[in-house]
């Protein structure tokens, strides 16, 4: 009996007889079919991509940030090489950055036109965790960007030296970040645009080196950039709706440390050959253990002629695995610093001990109290 059940019945007419053969072949053609398209041909585009004259000029230009600060990259680039991208978020060590905004006029009409000078401004940001706030996937953040003008007395709730922010981090975004960071010239809360530039959404897969994905939403005013004519005017006759950021994975280090470059870019739709019209930005993201050791973006305001620079960098001495950096950030500095730029020890003492006190600045002391009361 159980040999007739393996055995084919000599009844059994040929259709019969060659039918599961036919569908095993189609079931192995199939799979094979779907390998190529699904897993080798992403491969071999995301390996081609990877070796793009800019992302390999990208690469270079991270091996020489990171060597000057003693940390060594060494980027898989090859067929293959993948990473799942997360932020982790700020914790009992306080971690500070040094952000610094540049612009550059097209000529001496533009401040004529906007009614100021090019901004040439340096700030400090602060991030610690909020324990009790947090909840599971989300971190709560406190976050302070404090000015480095030393002509802004962060004591006075309306000098604008000081910037507080509620955050909140997750392991693919953090925010509240400026909507609208891709194409303004300026936005109303410089601590927004700061996790706009440092903190872009992630995706929630593992991607290739070389393989692009759509980044996070650009919104607000973006939104009308897209319609303008070369008039100025707005015909709406197609939908004012920005693109999102597009995002590439230039290159990946499985470390220790972990490491990651993304380059990322967003437009407006017009025609990006004239030079005189449009908003072209671009994005240089390095991150280590999670964090972004370098932020720098570009945004090229064609429309009014002006080209905006900004730049976050990693000043602080919290690290697992990064002792490099942890060495290069906790020792002497002194001679990163010049009569309007101080140190990076200095200024993250100063902010660290500021995001420790009430907004208003510090509480006064007993003697003020009486003197104040008359006593």
């Amino acid at each position: 009996m159980r040999t007739a059940a393996i055995r084919v019945s000599s009844s059994d007419t040929p259709v019969q007889r060659w039918l599961p053969i036919l569908v095993s072949v189609a079931v192995i053609a199939f799979a094979g079919v779907g390998a190529q398209r699904w897993w080798w041909r992403p491969r071999v585009s995301a390996a081609a991509s990877a070796a793009a004259p800019a992302l390999v000029e990208a690469r270079d230009r991270a091996r020489a940030f990171a060597s000057a600060r003693g940390l060594a990259l060494s980027f898989d680039a090859g067929v293959g090489a993948a990473a799942e991208l997360t932020w982790r978020a700020p914790g009992e060590c306080v971690e500070v950055y040094r952000v610094r905004v540049d612009e550059t006029f097209r000529d001496p009409a533009v401040a004529v036109f906007l009614g100021r000078e090019e901004e040439h401004a340096s700030w400090a940001l602060a991030l610690a965790a909020r324990p009790s706030s947090s909840r599971p996937g989300l971190v709560a953040v406190d976050g302070l960007l404090m000015s480095l003008d030393p002509a802004l007395d962060p004591v006075d709730p309306d000098s604008g030296a000081e910037r507080r922010r509620q955050l909140w981090w997750s392991a693919r975004a953090a925010g509240p970040a400026a909507p609208d960071f891709a194409c303004r010239q300026r936005s109303w809360d410089p601590l927004e645009d700061a996790v706009a530039l440092g903190w872009p959404a992630l995706p929630d897969h593992r991607v290739r080196v070389g393989e692009a994905w759509l980044g996070g939403a650009v919104e607000g005013r973006c939104h009308e950039t897209t319609c303008v004519d070369d008039q100025g005017q707005f015909p709406h006759d197609r939908p004012c709706r920005a693109r999102p950021w597009r995002e590439v994975l230039a290159g990946v280090s499985q470390g220790p440390p972990e490491v990651a470059l993304i380059l990322g870019n967003w437009d407006d739709g017009h025609d990006l050959a004239r030079p005189e019209i449009g908003i072209l930005t671009s994005r240089e993201l390095l991150i280590v253990e999670g964090r972004p050791l370098r932020a720098h973006v570009r945004i090229e305001q064609r429309w009014v002629g002006v080209v905006r620079e900004l730049e976050l960098t990693r000043i602080d001495d919290c690290g697992d695995q990064t002792t490099a950096l942890n060495d290069y950030y906790s020792g002497d500095r002194s001679g990163d610093s010049t009569d309007d730029q101080p140190d990076n020890r200095s200024v993250v003492t100063r902010i660290r001990a500021r995001l420790r006190l009430p907004p208003t600045g510090p509480a006064p002391s007993p003697q003020t109290k009486r003197a104040e009361v008359g006593g």
